[in-house]
């Protein structure tokens, strides 16, 4: 998978931006996975939820917004133009910047 800079081999679980690998956890890779499979759609906290963690009861979901912090810090920060973008009131997607 491919946005931007950043690219995602998902076969081998790795990612990488400018060229450069990304550590991440495994839940923080599954967030960006569902994020980076269809760019520029937004995903509410609750969807990202059952994606990730599929589950059919009440979802906590700060937890999407921990991991969305974690991934800014990590795919975004010292990268140039942000990627994940918050969507108010609506979630959150991926996109390349324009």
């Amino acid at each position: 998978l491919k946005v931007g800079d950043l690219h995602m081999d998902v076969r081998h679980r790795r990612v990488s931006r400018a060229g450069k690998a990304v550590a991440l956890s495994p839940r923080e890779f599954d967030v960006l996975q569902v994020l980076m499979q269809e760019p520029g759609r937004p995903f509410s906290r609750t969807e990202l939820c059952e994606r990730v963690w599929q589950r059919d009861h009440e979802y906590d979901t700060r937890t999407v917004e921990i991991f969305i912090a974690r991934l800014r810090k990590k795919v975004d920060s010292g990268f140039g133009p942000a990627l994940i973008q918050t969507l108010r009131a609506v979630g959150y997607t991926i996109r390349p910047p324009e």
